[in-house]
């Protein structure tokens, strides 16, 4: 293969025949993402999808490139060099060139004893807001998306969506009760970002699922976040104990490592008409808010409570910690209000209470911190979704 180049990495299942040095015939049958297959001579095949040869003689050698173009010189800032991408392996005695072992579509793989799922995302320029920024929203979203990707390349997945086998044959499906993130920083248009994800039992009935964001040049802390499990009758829609079954699957994949302390668990009160600032009215969930399970997915709901947030908050902060408690599901017949109230009880506010106005720019970072609770409810008896706090601090200068 040309140097400096990389396969675009089709995921190919291929065989190979060859004599060997012994004449004898060794068979080759794999699934891998490959840059070269030596065997022993020069002659190149370019494959796509799959590819069956059979070569005989000695002296031959097969050479496989996939679609081959050029790797991303440069990553984050970093030059990156094919070498650093590409490693060499043997199969049945036969040299083969792999790109690192992952799951490459998903950009995953097992690390740490096989206990932590780790997987890279690019910032795309869809996911970044007027400040060249990522969001909360996008965050939230690779950290959903690790989650799954863990699940099904552990080899645990039953039925696609993050349920195990045991789940899926008892009809179970895994909600969430409770996220907690803390935001060091966020990642720019076009940073690579790496995340951690690993899973521990929580209490009797529930799992909890903790992650790590990392810049992928410096290996900077970009943010963590802990959450809380428990599954839910697909069919009835009611809570379930925490089957010996399931436990069996998930236990061997326990790591009893927590990012976030929760010796102090922050309560959450209840935002009422008499005590909510902002109000945001009629929001509807649209068709494509529906995840595979039937219910609004979970991070369109920090969506709906930034709604009934102050402009001036989103314009010249950003989100630091946000603490959520999911209480009941949402559908897509239902009307929801988005409700925000300011706190009193911190002495350092940037804006005053009841009208938030100034440019928190002009403050010091570590005093310009805002507070706000939030209540996501049903419109037409008030029933509770989701109970909220966020804190927020000044957004950095950007030049």
């Amino acid at each position: 293969m040309e140097a400096g180049a990389y396969g675009n990495l089709w995921q190919t299942s291929f065989s190979a025949t060859t004599e060997s040095i012994h004449r004898t015939k060794m068979i080759l049958t794999t699934n891998f993402y490959v840059k070269s297959l030596s065997i022993g001579s020069s002659k190149n095949l370019d494959v796509k999808n799959s590819v069956s040869k059979s070569l005989s003689g000695r002296g031959k050698t097969l050479k496989v490139i996939a679609n081959v173009q050029r790797a991303p010189s440069i990553i984050n800032g970093s030059k990156v060099k094919d070498k650093d991408l590409i490693h060499t392996t043997r199969i049945n005695g036969i040299a083969v060139e792999l790109a690192e072992e992952e799951d490459v579509f998903r950009l995953g793989r097992l690390v740490q004893g096989n206990l932590v799922y780790r997987q890279k995302f690019s910032i795309r320029s869809y996911e970044v807001g007027a400040d060249m920024s990522g969001s909360i929203e996008t965050m939230m979203n690779h950290l959903q998306e690790t989650a799954l990707n863990h699940v099904c390349v552990a080899g645990m997945n039953g039925d696609g969506f993050g349920s195990t086998h045991e789940m899926t044959r008892l009809n179970l499906i895994w909600v969430v009760t409770r996220m907690q993130v803390h935001v060091e920083r966020y990642p720019s248009w076009g940073d690579v970002v790496e995340i951690d994800t690993w899973v521990a039992g929580s209490g009797k009935n529930s799992l909890r699922r903790d992650w790590l964001v990392r810049d992928y040049k410096t290996g900077y802390i970009l943010a963590q976040a802990t959450s809380t499990w428990v599954m839910m009758n697909r069919n009835t829609r009611k809570l379930s104990k925490f089957p010996e079954a399931v436990k069996n699957e998930i236990s061997p994949y326990y790591l009893e490592r927590t990012v976030i302390d929760q010796s102090h668990h922050e309560k959450l009160e209840k935002l009422g008409d008499d005590t909510a600032q902002y109000i945001h009215s009629n929001l509807t969930p649209r068709w494509t808010d529906l995840d595979v399970n039937r219910h609004v997915n979970n991070v369109k709901y920090i969506g709906w409570i930034l709604e009934s947030v102050p402009v001036s908050i989103l314009e010249n902060q950003q989100l630091a910690k946000m603490t959520l408690e999911y209480r009941r599901e949402c559908e897509q017949s239902h009307v929801l209000q988005s409700m925000t109230s300011l706190e009193k009880n911190s002495g350092d506010l940037i804006y005053p209470i009841s009208a938030p106005s100034h440019s928190c720019t002009t403050g010091s970072l570590s005093k310009c911190k805002t507070l706000c609770r939030h209540l996501l409810r049903l419109q037409e008896n008030g029933a509770e979704i989701v109970r909220g706090s966020t804190e927020w601090r000044a957004k950095p200068n950007r030049n």
